[in-house]
C-alpha cells in the first residue's frame, strides 16, 4: 500500500538526501545547485510517496506568489509506474495548495516527459505558453485554476 505524506521545511537531512537519490534514480541528469536552492526556499513543500517503508516517488513545489504555487519537480521510480502513484502525489499537493489559499498550480515539462504532461492535462492543466529551451527542447508551460 502506498502512503502519502507531505514534508514542510525545515527539512532533515535525511529527507534531502532520500529525495536527492531518488531524483537522480529517476532523471538523466540534475542539476544539484538548483536542486538545493529549490529546497531552501520557506515555502517549499516536499511530497513524499513510499510502499512498506520504501521511498518510490516524490513532489516538490513552492510559492510562486500569493495566489501561485509552483510544482517543480516530482517522479516516481520506473518499477512503480503506472500503479496511480504520481496522482496520489499530485492530488496531495493540490489539496495542500487549497488549503493554504492558493487560486493556480503552474507547472513545466517537456515532450519527452509524456507521461506527465498526459497527468496534467488529465487534471485539468491547461497549456499557457511553450518556449525553446537552451538545449532546443521544447518546454511546456501549464496551468490550473483550483476548485
Amino acid at each position: 500500500m502506498i502512503e502519502v505524506s507531505l514534508q514542510l521545511p525545515p527539512f532533515r537531512p535525511s529527507l534531502v538526501a532520500q529525495v536527492l537519490n531518488l531524483s537522480k534514480q529517476i532523471f538523466d541528469s540534475l542539476d544539484e545547485a538548483k536542486f538545493f536552492d529549490r529546497l531552501a526556499r520557506p515555502n517549499c513543500v516536499v511530497a513524499v510517496a513510499t510502499e512498506h517503508g520504501q521511498w518510490v516517488g516524490f513532489k516538490i513545489g513552492y510559492r510562486e506568489s500569493d495566489t501561485t504555487f509552483y510544482s517543480w519537480l516530482g517522479g516516481v521510480l520506473p518499477d512503480f509506474r503506472g500503479r496511480g502513484i504520481a496522482q496520489q502525489l499530485m492530488d496531495a499537493q493540490h489539496e495542500y495548495c487549497r488549503q493554504q489559499g492558493y487560486r493556480f498550480v503552474k507547472t513545466k515539462t517537456m515532450n519527452r516527459w509524456r507521461g506527465m504532461l498526459i497527468l496534467n492535462i488529465k487534471n485539468g492543466f491547461d497549456i499557457a505558453e511553450t518556449y525553446l529551451g537552451a538545449n532546443g527542447e521544447r518546454k511546456i508551460i501549464l496551468i490550473k485554476t483550483l476548485t
